[in-house]
C-alpha cells in the first residue's frame, strides 16, 4: 500500500476566495511524496467546486465530505483518520505554505533520525503573515521527555508536522474523553496541541517560517456578531474545562504547569475576543470585573 511521507490536511468551510492559493501551495511543493486530504465541512459557497477542479488535475488530492457541519476540531480529526502519511500537517484553507515546506521538514526529520536513530514525534516551525518579509534562522533545537512542554507555546496546530502514530494515539484519547466536543471552532488548537504533547517524547523546533497566515476577516475568531461571540465564549469555556480533564492524565509537573498556563491564556483571549465585546456598555461587566474572575479561577 502506498504510504506518502506527508499527509496535508485541509478542512474547508466557506473559503472560496482563498482556496485556490491554498491548494496551489500544496500541489506545487518541491517535495512530491505527499497526499492532500481536503475535508468538506458543509459550507455554502463554491469552495468545493474549486477543490473538485484541482482534484481532477492532481490525483494526490482526496476529498472527504462530512455529513453535517462538525467544526474545525472534529473536521481535522476526520482528515487525520484518512491519512496514510508518516507525518501529518494541517493547513487552514484560507492560508498557504511555502513551496519548500515539505522538503525542509523532511530534511530536518531525516537529519535528526540519522544522528539519533529515533524519529521525532513533532517537528515545529513558525508562521509569517502574508506580504511580510522575514530573516530565516536555520537552527534546529531538540526537546525530549518533559522538555517537550517547552514547545507548547504558541499552540497553533498548523505550525507542527506530527508523526501519524502520535496523531492516532491522541485521537484515541480524544474519542474516549472528548467525543462530546462537537462544533468546537474556538480554542481548539490549544486543546489539541496539549493532547498531542501528552503523547509525545521528542520535538524538533526551528525558527524557520514555513506557514503563511492570513488575517481573514470572515474567520470564526474574527466575526463579531453577537451570536458568534456567544458561541466562541462557550467554545473557550469547553476547551478550558477539557484541559482540567487532561491534567489528570499527565504525570509530569512541567506538563501540568503548561496546561494551567494554557488555561490562563485562554481565559485572557476569551476576555479580549468575546467577553468584553459582549459586555460592552454594561456597567456591571467591566474589564476589571472579568479580570478578578480570572484571578479567582487561577489563584
Amino acid at each position: 500500500m502506498f504510504q506518502p511521507y506527508f499527509s496535508l490536511i485541509v478542512p474547508v468551510y466557506n473559503t472560496e476566495q482563498y482556496i485556490r492559493e491554498c491548494l496551489n501551495s500544496c500541489i506545487n511543493q518541491s517535495f512530491g511524496d505527499l497526499e492532500i486530504i481536503v475535508v468538506d465541512d458543509c459550507g455554502q459557497d463554491q469552495s468545493m467546486q474549486i477543490v473538485q477542479e484541482f482534484a481532477q488535475m492532481d490525483s494526490r488530492i482526496h476529498i472527504v465530505r462530512n455529513l453535517q457541519n462538525l467544526g474545525l476540531f472534529h473536521t481535522r480529526i476526520i482528515g487525520e483518520m484518512q491519512a496514510k502519511g508518516m507525518y501529518v500537517l494541517h493547513i487552514d484553507s484560507d492560508d498557504c505554505i511555502d513551496w519548500d515546506t515539505c522538503q525542509n521538514l523532511y530534511q530536518m526529520i531525516q537529519d535528526d533520525y540519522h544522528v539519533s536513530g529515533i524519529y521525532a514525534d513533532i517537528c515545529q516551525f513558525e508562521f509569517k503573515t502574508l506580504n511580510k518579509k522575514y530573516k530565516l534562522d536555520q537552527k534546529v533545537q531538540v526537546f525530549q521527555g518533559q522538555k517537550v512542554w517547552e514547545t507548547a507555546i504558541p499552540w497553533n496546530l498548523c505550525m507542527r508536522a506530527i508523526r501519524r502514530e502520535v496523531v492516532n494515539r491522541s485521537n484515541q484519547f480524544i474519542q474516549k474523553h472528548f467525543a462530546h466536543l462537537l462544533n468546537l471552532t474556538y480554542a481548539e488548537d490549544a486543546l489539541k496541541t496539549a493532547i498531542l504533547l501528552t503523547h509525545s517524547q521528542k520535538v524538533l523546533k526551528t525558527n524557520q517560517k514555513f506557514y503563511f497566515y492570513r488575517h481573514n476577516p470572515n474567520s470564526s475568531t474574527r466575526i463579531k456578531d453577537r451570536k458568534k461571540l456567544k458561541q466562541n465564549a462557550k467554545n473557550s469555556s469547553k476547551a478550558i474545562n477539557s484541559l482540567d480533564i487532561l491534567i489528570h492524565h499527565i504525570d509530569t509537573l512541567k506538563g501540568i504547569e503548561k496546561i494551567k498556563e494554557f488555561q490562563r491564556d485562554l481565559y485572557l483571549y476569551s476576555l479580549r475576543d468575546t467577553l468584553l465585546p459582549l459586555c460592552k456598555n454594561q456597567p456591571k461587566c467591566s474589564e476589571i470585573f472579568l479580570l478578578k474572575k480570572i484571578e479567582k479561577r487561577f489563584k
